[in-house]
């Protein structure tokens, strides 16, 4: 997979503090059918945005009915730290920073772990460790919903239904794509609130984690691995983080790896209207 992303400069104050994280704005694109959920980022074309002090890129597009969002990175201590500690989306209508309403996913392969720090087995009759590639699916089978705060309840991504989500491991690349109803809600009970034209805000946060990850699970956990045509191109200067390019080995302490410092970002976002390019 070969994204064609263009790098947009940031011309916004990068706002650091420990309740907030740091903060953008960016505006939305309209989608005229253009976006398919399924991994491929091609059909969002180079509206990716640098998430400040992250090594995320981050699009927008909404129409009449949804908001489409898409997270893109090719680090590769990321990408771990994606799957083992999860993502969540946070909304805010009102334009704030509000924590109550949020979608946790990937969720993380630390909610599901046994307690040693042995990798799982995923119930293979010898017990064997799991691969990369059943890790990463097993971390994208589930979607938590947030409100008021807290954890309301999980779905398999297959039951979804107004709310859509996919995402990818393959050739350097983690492709995240989310489809979230602005008015109408689904049986999740959760949509924006707003429409097109609205400002709302958008929030990128690794959950807190209190299980380590082991060396092991560390090594197998968006492991070294190419796609069916060979390593995906690069962008930018990510070189160290692709997967099969030699890239650098995780930290470790005396309690286990060093993940990538905490994602917390927000992003002031206006909802485009018809034919908004």
């Amino acid at each position: 997979m070969k994204p064609a992303v263009r790098r947009i400069a940031l011309g916004v104050a990068v706002l650091l503090c420990s309740s907030c994280g740091s903060s953008s704005n960016m505006s939305s694109q309209w989608n005229a059918n253009h976006v398919k959920l399924d991994g491929q980022t091609d059909d969002w074309g180079s509206i990716y945005q640098l998430v400040p002090n992250t090594d995320l890129d981050f699009a927008v597009r909404n129409d009449a009915d949804f908001l489409y969002v898409s997270v893109l990175t090719n680090n590769r201590e990321v990408q771990r730290q994606l799957l083992w500690q999860g993502l969540i989306l946070w909304i805010d209508a009102s334009g704030g920073h509000d924590r109550s309403t949020g979608i946790r996913f990937p969720v993380g392969l630390s909610e599901h772990a046994p307690e040693t720090d042995s990798p799982p087995a995923l119930g293979d009759d010898i017990g064997r460790a799991a691969t990369p590639d059943e890790l990463s699916d097993r971390a994208l089978q589930e979607v938590q919903i947030i409100r008021n705060g807290q954890r309301e309840r999980s779905w398999a991504v297959v039951d979804l239904d107004a709310i859509r989500v996919h995402a990818s491991l393959r050739e350097s690349w983690f492709a995240y794509e989310m489809r979230i109803p602005l008015r109408t809600a689904g049986a999740t009970g959760i949509a924006i609130g707003a429409g097109p034209g609205d400002i709302i805000s958008l929030g990128l946060q690794t959950p807190d984690s209190d299980r380590q990850m082991s060396p092991e699970m560390m090594g197998d956990v968006a492991g070294d691995r190419n796609g069916p045509g060979g390593p995906g191109g690069t962008r930018g200067t990510r070189g160290a983080g692709d997967f099969g390019q030699g890239g650098a080995s995780p930290a470790f302490s005396n309690t286990g790896p060093i993940l990538p410092k905490e994602i917390d970002s927000w992003s002031s976002v206006k909802l485009a209207g018809p034919g908004t390019k």
